[in-house]
């Protein structure tokens, strides 16, 4: 939030320092982003993940409900990789549009 923030300043005051930092910190938050995402989905698919599957095929007494609990914590798997996936695809697009927007700003200002 901080961050778009930032940029919002930066791109109503035409402030290249701004957008810049804007730039910065996304790359930081790229990062985290993908170290934290990581560590879940390597959670999701040894540690918590496995217990959560056991504990509800444990509970189901017929071969059809265990077979439904694996296929549905598997297609959960699936959706939330998916998911991170395609943000971290959006974080890295605006990492193309942010310099380009800078180079913008720069050839308005020297037109001034």
């Amino acid at each position: 939030m901080l961050n778009h923030l930032i940029r919002l300043i930066g791109t109503i005051t035409k402030r290249q320092n701004f957008v810049s930092l804007f730039n910065t910190a996304l790359w930081y938050h790229l990062g985290f982003s993908i170290a934290t995402g990581a560590y879940f989905i390597y959670t999701l698919f040894h540690k918590v993940g496995d217990d959560d599957v056991n504990n509800c095929v444990n509970s189901s007494t017929s071969q059809s409900e265990q077979d439904e609990c694996k296929r549905a914590f598997d297609n959960s798997r699936r959706v939330t990789i998916v998911l991170y996936v395609i943000f971290w695809l959006i974080e890295l697009c605006m990492f193309y549009v942010s310099p380009l927007f800078v180079c913008m700003m720069s050839r308005l200002l020297i037109q001034l």
